[in-house]
């Protein structure tokens, strides 16, 4: 038996690992603060299980309709939509948090 663990993300940390990935996306300081959106490009289901296979697994094993039928197949898509969406939610409060540390700088 061949097969492998990997650590499983709550959907808090999946939220955060987004999150995190469209900081990256979006560029530097200046960019965020001008308005720029950050680019999705690397959230697809393909490029995360490339990427982070740990963060790809956590959402298949969140979006199985029935968790104890291990045959029961989970929609990455649509897990990484809903995870996406609420990343994005989180960078847009963090980069007016940023908008406002300036403001008052």
């Amino acid at each position: 038996e061949t097969e492998e663990t990997v650590r499983k993300f709550s959907t808090e940390e999946s939220v955060k690992v987004v999150c995190a990935i469209l900081h990256r996306q979006a560029g530097s300081r200046r960019r965020k603060l001008s308005g720029d959106k950050p680019s999705t490009r690397l959230l697809t289901p393909p490029s995360v299980a490339t990427r982070c296979p740990a963060l790809f697994w956590s959402l298949y094993a969140d979006s199985r309709t029935d968790p104890s039928d291990e045959a029961a197949p989970g929609d990455v898509a649509f897990a990484l939509d809903h995870v996406t969406t609420l990343a994005m939610g989180k960078y847009e409060a963090d980069v007016k948090a940023m908008q406002a540390a300036e403001e008052t700088a």
